[in-house]
């Protein structure tokens, strides 16, 4: 490399001896979506609501929210795509609760009929209650409701090949 010609009083060039900055690891969700995880799934069924959460992308567009029941179970195991982190919460609190405006949640539009729902993520919390309620929504989860039970869907071979980060780190 020939830096002849090249002058300035602001530069400076040498070998960079430091080690890199060490980076954090975290714990990645271990469990698999498989038959097993399913079976777990049906029969943990909530008496009220039972909640999926299949996230495939980070970011407030990367998910999507069914309300599992009886009926559309199957259809739905079979409708989330591989790779994808699944995370379940049966009997959740959805009560619309100004404690839980600082943190991340999940807002969600009336009815919670079964199959995909109607919601907004609030990322960072918002400002006020009213701020949830004018958009039509009736219903609030928090995100940290999604660490309790959580699994990645397989490829077809059965291989899990999707990374993602465990919630309860």
């Amino acid at each position: 490399m020939d830096l002849e010609g090249l002058r300035s009083r602001d530069l400076s060039i040498g070998w960079r001896t430091a080690d890199p900055e060490p980076t954090e690891v975290s714990t990645l969700v271990d469990t698999a979506a498989d038959s097993e995880f399913w079976a777990a799934v049906r029969a943990g069924l909530g008496e009220e609501v039972t909640l999926l959460c299949e996230r495939w992308a980070h970011g407030a567009y990367g998910y999507r929210w069914f309300r599992l029941d009886p009926q559309n179970f199957s259809a739905v195991a079979q409708a989330v795509s591989a790779r994808s982190l699944l995370c379940v919460v049966a009997d959740p609190d959805l009560r619309l609760r100004a404690d839980l405006l600082d943190d991340g949640f999940t807002a969600f539009e009336a009815p919670l009929t079964p199959g995909q729902l109607a919601y907004r993520s609030y990322s960072f919390g918002a400002d006020r209650l009213a701020e949830v309620t004018a958009e039509g929504y009736a219903f609030m989860l928090s995100d940290s409701a999604l660490s309790q039970w959580c699994a990645v869907v397989p490829d077809a071979d059965g291989v899990v090949r999707g990374q993602w980060e465990d919630f309860g780190e």
